[in-house]
């Protein structure tokens, strides 16, 4: 693991001028535990919870409890699951960790300069660095720390106090152009920054709107919603769940916020403090942008409706907005509650067909799994090409970037040889030597298959039963007019 870490760094770097040595380590120390996808889901889930709770302790000390309990409200019914690069899908934690850490930063400056705790600075400091070293889009998170602040000091002062956070964010920026400049890192690779300013302008706008709740539905950029405004759609069958979900959650909120009357009970009713949150919240939903929509990769890559990983964050500070709108204007909680009803309801909704959509892909690749493991390849002998299946997310040739999904090494680990795999579409492998991969599932039945070339008869067929039979733990298999039934370990 020691040596992949460092290669994959070295590759990164050298190749693609990324300097984030701790997201490496990080992934592959994690992926060297875990190996199952339910527990690597559940820790996703787990440390968006986390990110949640520390969020909330954060405001709190910032801007009072109210404001703090919107807040936190607020991202739990708004955060989305994007069909595309999205945090609490995949990416080994790596967001929220990032997120974790600014937030434990923040606090520990904050704690700082009070005066109660002497250690608290030198923590914030090292937090501060590890978070740059994980992403670099937190180079930019400098000026919160005036936020966090600011309830016990004035603007100009509190800013001033940033100087240790702007440092560090000059010296990794410094170290990351100084990489640049050096290596064989190609100009016009993915990472490099775009030059032409209306695509810059177009891709910062394109990734700020992502952090607002409800867009990604509204654009549909993938095309899987219904109308945003047809709510009666979702309102039957698999996705029904989410109306009573969406009232409990409501009637929760209701029954804990505190009454908008008498503004001394709430600590955030100080101006002060309520425009240090809004000013928090505005450099959360703003700072991860710049250096995304710098990216010439992302100003082609990026549409309307969704943004890239950042957007996670993105929705903290958009939250955190909301929170201090409601607490300033004094809305009932009534309404309060109403929204975010409507808010959940709406998410959970997207969430539901989200999952729906990718599910296909899960279920697929999870097949294919079985089929090499028992042996569909056995005839294809170690460097032989392997035509992929068309419609697969997980059938991508292998990454231009040094990691990746990569079916070459999925294949490798099943079967302990080495294939070249290459995408449906390219033609240049498509001959008689070539073996075709082939997916289909129908009503009753999912068949792999793998055929030589177009005309030879296939070499071996794997058919698995429909999961309504998957209780008596039995898979039945087809291999040259052979078949025999495989019991799995539970």
């Amino acid at each position: 693991m020691w040596h992949a870490i460092v290669a994959a760094n070295a590759l990164w770097l050298w190749d693609n001028g990324r300097l984030y040595p701790l997201a490496i380590a990080e992934k592959y120390a994690l992926f060297d535990v875990l190996h199952e996808a339910l527990p690597y889901k559940a820790l996703l889930l787990g440390l968006t919870l986390a990110c949640i709770a520390a969020f909330a302790a954060l405001v709190r000390a910032v801007a009072g409890d109210t404001v703090a309990w919107l807040s936190a409200c607020v991202v739990a019914a708004a955060l989305p699951l994007r069909a595309y690069h999205d945090a609490d899908l995949a990416y080994n934690g790596m967001l929220q960790l990032v997120f974790l850490a600014l937030v434990a930063s923040l606090g520990a400056w904050r704690r700082a300069i009070l005066g109660r705790d002497p250690w608290a600075g030198s923590l914030a400091l090292l937090l501060y660095a590890a978070c740059g070293l994980t992403y670099e889009i937190a180079y930019l998170f400098f000026p919160l720390y005036a936020c966090v602040v600011r309830p016990d000091r004035a603007w100009p002062r509190a800013c001033l106090l940033t100087w240790p956070f702007a440092l560090v964010s000059a010296a990794l920026a410094a170290a990351s152009a100084w990489f640049r400049a050096r290596i064989r890192y190609v100009a016009g690779s993915d990472y490099s920054a775009g030059t032409h300013p209306a695509a810059y302008a177009t891709a910062f706008a394109k990734e700020l709107l992502a952090g607002v709740p409800l867009t990604y539905e509204l654009f549909n950029p993938q095309h899987i919603f219904p109308s945003l405004w047809r709510i009666a759609e979702l309102a039957a069958g698999p996705y029904a769940f989410r109306i009573p979900l969406a009232l409990a959650f409501a009637v929760l909120v209701w029954a804990l916020l505190d009454r908008p009357a008498g503004a001394a009970r709430f600590g955030g009713a100080d101006p002060a403090r309520l425009g240090a949150a809004s000013a928090l919240g505005a450099g959360l939903a703003v700072l991860p942008v710049p250096l995304i929509a710098a990216s010439a990769k992302y100003q082609r890559e990026l549409v309307w409706g969704f943004g890239y990983l950042p957007a996670f964050v993105q929705v903290f500070g958009v939250a955190l907005l909301l929170a201090v709108l409601a607490r300033a204007t004094g809305a009932p909680r009534a309404l309060i509650a109403l929204g975010l009803f409507l808010l959940a309801d709406l998410t959970a909704g997207t969430n539901a067909i989200v999952g729906a959509a990718l599910q296909k892909a899960t279920a697929s690749q999870a097949v294919v799994e079985r089929a090499f493991a028992r042996g569909l390849a056995r005839d294809a002998p170690p460097g032989a090409t392997i035509v992929l299946p068309r419609d697969a997310a997980w059938a991508c040739e292998d990454p231009l970037c040094p990691d990746g999904l990569s079916p070459t090494y999925l294949f490798y680990g099943l079967t302990g040889r080495r294939y070249v795999t290459v995408a449906a579409d390219n033609r240049a492998y498509a001959n008689a030597t070539a073996f075709r991969l082939t997916f289909t599932a129908g009503r009753d039945t999912a068949t792999v298959m793998l055929a030589r070339g177009g005309a030879v008869p296939v070499v071996a067929r794997y058919r698995e039963l429909p999961s309504a039979l998957r209780p008596f733990d039995k898979l039945r298999a087809q291999d040259d007019g052979v078949t025999w039934t495989l019991t799995p370990s539970p």
